[in-house]
């Protein structure tokens, strides 16, 4: 499936609530719903990372390529009661992600926000999608292992990286979790 269009709709299906590229068919949906929500059981998914939040990379056969699915866990009594007045994790990951794209800065391409909420407003899942994007360490590998092979960029990348988020913020966007761990980096020179 070839992707181009970034506009997003908005609806609700069987309780879910879903923001969704308007590109993406209602076949994806369902089996990605039924397969990764439901039964938690998709074959080609790989858990990336399961702390704070669960990252699993997911090789799309209907999509045709890679796609990371963000999962937030509320396990702080705060967290489960501003998330019932804030917009979520999720929802938010999204806005900031349009807003970069929009303002030329670089970042996964937002497939979509899944998400359940019950009675009372409270997240029941909540999933952030993706693009998956192929990299080699993140920024916080780098700064916290002093004998990283890489740690000799530390100074090429540092300016880079202010440039960015100078132009993140020339652009008016905060983005509330900008962190060393959230920074991607890839290897150009052993990886084109």
């Amino acid at each position: 499936m070839n992707l181009k269009n970034t506009s997003f709709i908005s609806y609700q299906k069987d309780g879910i609530n879903i923001v969704i590229r308007s590109d993406i068919s209602e076949r994806w949906l369902d089996n990605f719903i039924n397969q990764f929500i439901n039964m938690n059981s998709l074959d080609q998914a790989e858990v990336l990372y399961d702390k704070r939040n669960t990252i699993t990379k997911i090789d799309d056969q209907i999509l045709g390529k890679e796609i990371a699915v963000k999962e937030f866990h509320l396990e702080k009594t705060y967290d489960q009661l501003r998330f019932r007045l804030l917009p979520s994790k999720a929802e938010r990951s999204l806005k900031i992600a349009r807003a970069l794209k929009e303002a030329g800065l670089k970042t996964p391409e937002p497939l979509a926000v899944i998400e359940k909420r019950g009675k009372t407003n409270e997240l029941i899942f909540s999933y952030y999608l993706t693009d998956y994007v192929d990299y080699d360490f993140n920024m916080l590998d780098i700064a916290k292992d002093f004998e990283h092979p890489e740690r000799y960029k530390i100074k090429e990348l540092m300016p880079q990286l202010g440039k960015e988020v100078k132009r993140m913020h020339q652009a008016n966007i905060v983005h509330n979790d900008l962190h060393a761990g959230n920074i991607l980096v890839k290897d150009f020179e052993t990886k084109p």
